[in-house]
């Protein structure tokens, strides 16, 4: 319950996005990388770093999200 208050993180950013790979950082923060795909600008790839308890980190990129074309 301490993550997120049921365990579970939920990241909605666009249709075309597929959570590829996961890290656990020594601090606890938790690093996602997201593919994703939009119609305008075509592939590329979301950063996404959760804080312990499944929060953004707002220390990382904006708003806990950097992108990368």
């Amino acid at each position: 319950p301490a993550f997120d208050g049921d365990g579970v993180a939920v990241l909605s950013f666009d249709v075309y996005d597929i959570a590829t790979a996961l890290a656990v950082q020594d601090d606890g923060r938790i690093v996602v990388v997201v593919e994703s795909y939009s119609e305008m600008d075509g592939p590329f790839f979301r950063f996404v770093r959760l804080l312990p308890d499944g929060s953004l980190d707002p220390d990382f990129g904006v708003a806990g999200v950097a992108s990368h074309p």
